[in-house]
């Protein structure tokens, strides 16, 4: 419903290109006579509001009637008693905001005109003696309806409510344009967004490449898992460089045998080492195997303990951090607004669709996943900060919730209503 706004402004747009000046003046007496407030929830609230704090109780009935022609009366049969039993808070809270600001008389008038109607409910047989108590605050009849707390709650839930019935009405075509257009728009940009990291990707690829290129073309033989040593002219004679097949010699033919990373300089007097190279990828990935001199090394020198087994080398290469576990990694990001402050907990559904967060706030909020559908996506008002949240973990419809003033709600997902509300007692908060 947040699109109404935008759509009637492109109505307006319509009819001024068209020249329709006689519709388009109606449509603006219309929007400015609009008694849904272009289904913003919090604006329609405040309209009943100050029907109770302007003591009219006909326009408050009245706006309350076309809510109920119109929508209350489509709706399953579940709801029927909900909507009944906030009708009747609502003529509650006339009646005691009247007696806050000194209005006896204004309730009078009010029994008075629906005497005949409330003397048929058992819900009113008690205030009917209202105006003439002299500090009805203080009888236990009244005293929760003239606390804070209860006005609270009551807009909590009203809120609730029409929030819920709105999100259920079927949208005409034009506002499902829109919902097509704004889909469409961010699809787009997530194309782009992938088109540039692609780009970016072959850069560093292009780059990478590059810096291998002239890596190789200055060390033709290169350091093996890190490991570089230089080989003293004794140890060099005679070894042979071929292509590598992925796996190293046997421990027992390389225990204690340096690396090496360059080639030594070719000179009669090395005995003619001989260096190879494998002509198709410039010398990628090599080994070496120095048979005369390992034999050369173990018949007339002890291995010391300086030299480091370039197995073992070759396996701490491999240990990715201290405690031997796989870094995370992260394969995606998407960011949710709509909190106005910190969130104390979120918690994922089972099947990995939905998540819930509960706010500083005062809210409880459901959103969807990547490409699953947003019907369960909702906005739970409550009347204090969130400090605890689940869900069930059997089928994913309920969401268990508490708030730092003991309320707990039980709320299902699918249906987008509250089906149990209690507080506990204040020895266990």
């Amino acid at each position: 419903m947040e699109a109404v706004s935008y759509v009637d402004e492109l109505v307006k747009e319509y009819l001024l290109f068209r020249g329709f000046a006689g519709t388009l003046r109606s449509f603006d007496v219309e929007r400015r006579n609009d008694k849904l407030k272009g289904f913003q929830v919090d604006r329609l609230v405040d309209q009943l509001f100050s029907y109770i704090q302007a003591f009219d109780i006909v326009g408050m009935q009245g706006l309350w009637s076309y809510l109920e022609s119109h929508f209350f009366s489509n709706m399953d049969t579940h709801f029927l008693q909900s909507v009944k039993k906030l009708e009747l808070s609502l003529l509650r809270y006339y009646c005691v905001h009247c007696i806050q600001n000194g209005k006896a008389e204004k309730v009078k008038d009010f029994f008075d005109s629906y005497a005949e109607q409330l003397h048929r409910e058992e819900e009113w047989e008690s205030w009917f003696v209202l105006p003439f108590i002299r500090s009805p605050e203080l009888e236990p009849a009244f005293e929760a309806y003239f606390s804070k707390q209860w006005l609270e709650a009551f807009t909590v839930s009203l809120r609730n409510f029409l929030s819920t019935i709105f999100s259920s009405v079927s949208l005409p075509k034009i506002l499902n344009f829109n919902v097509d257009r704004a889909e469409r728009k961010a699809l787009e940009c997530e194309l782009q967004a992938l088109r540039g990291d692609v780009q970016r990707l072959r850069s560093e690829l292009d780059s990478a490449e590059s810096e291998l290129r002239e890596y190789r073309a200055k060390d033709p033989l290169r350091t093996i898992h890190g490991v570089s040593t230089s080989p003293s002219p004794k140890s060099a004679r005679g070894i042979r460089v071929k292509r590598s097949t992925g796996s190293f010699p046997s421990p027992s033919k390389r225990k204690g045998i340096p690396l090496v990373t360059e080639a030594p300089p070719a000179s009669a007097g090395d005995g003619g080492a001989l260096w190879e190279e494998d002509p198709v990828n410039n010398g990628e990935s090599i080994e070496m195997v120095a048979a005369a001199a390992v034999e050369e090394k173990e018949q007339d020198e002890p291995v010391s303990d300086d030299v480091v087994d370039t197995e073992e080398k070759a396996e701490v290469g491999r240990i990715p951090t201290l405690t031997g576990e796989e870094p995370f990694t992260i394969d995606s990001q998407d960011v949710f607004s709509g909190h106005t402050a910190g969130v104390n907990v979120c918690r994922f559904s089972a099947d990995g669709a939905n998540f819930a967060s509960g706010s500083k706030d005062a809210t409880v909020r459901v959103w969807s996943l990547g490409s699953h559908t947003a019907t369960r996506n909702a906005t739970i008002f409550c009347t204090s900060e969130v400090t605890s949240l689940d869900w069930d973990t059997k089928n994913d419809r309920f969401i268990l919730f508490g708030t730092c003033d003991r309320n707990i709600k039980l709320w299902n997902v699918d249906s987008k209503r509250v089906i149990c509300d209690m507080y506990t007692d204040g020895e266990f908060p």
